[in-house]
């Protein structure tokens, strides 16, 4: 079987340095949001390498209004302490959406490799992508997703993944429309019966 390469162990170790900045060059006007017609502020999004007490506080309180329901009926069930170790975790980089000096949503993502237990690739995994209920619709995933997609070209990494719930039918709808497919490592494709899909986006052509 391949291998990760010597020179993307490297490549990966340079991205998960802390002075590593994945959204150098990217276009600023991206990163805030279009105005609706009631606010003074349109949501802007920034990029964190770390969260602070407040910022974690505010992410999980997102995380468990959206996914508490879909996270009981899984398999996995819900385990707070291990997500909130998860968004802690130092390879952890997030984009975060603020509103009215609030978190509105965020993007957990990391520099990883494609499969644990036999990595043959370098990629961008998104952990978590969540967006509170009042914001939804406005196309604020949608922009995280470009931004992120942009993150991987940046980095000459070639696909971005995420998992996904079979029942998180609205996701996956999401998912499929940005262009992700289930991944060759995906227990579906392998056969396997999992409630959840592991899906990619090859990143080659531009966004």
């Amino acid at each position: 079987t391949m291998m990760l390469s010597k020179e993307d162990k490297k490549k990966l170790k340079k991205l998960n340095t802390a002075k590593c900045n994945p959204i150098k060059g990217i276009d600023k006007t991206l990163f805030v949001l279009n105005k609706e017609k009631n606010e003074e502020m349109p949501p802007t999004l920034g990029y964190k390498l770390a969260l602070n007490d407040e910022q974690l506080k505010s992410c999980m309180q997102i995380f468990e209004d959206n996914m508490t329901d879909l996270y009981q009926q899984s398999s996995w069930g819900l385990n707070l302490i291990e997500k909130r170790e998860e968004l802690l975790h130092s390879d952890a980089r997030y984009l975060i959406v603020t509103a009215k000096e609030k978190i509105i949503g965020f993007c957990h993502f990391r520099f990883d490799v494609n499969d644990d237990d036999e990595p043959t690739e370098p990629v961008v995994y998104v952990y978590e992508l969540q967006v509170i209920s009042a914001y939804q619709r406005y196309g604020i995933g949608r922009r995280l997703m470009e931004i992120i997609h942009l993150i991987a070209k940046q980095a000459e990494l070639s696909k971005v993944m995420l998992t996904v719930f079979h029942n998180n039918r609205s996701a996956a709808k999401f998912y499929e429309k940005l262009g992700y497919s289930a991944d060759e490592t995906s227990p579906n494709t392998l056969g396997i019966e999992e409630d959840y899909d592991i899906l990619s986006r090859s990143n080659i052509k531009s966004t």
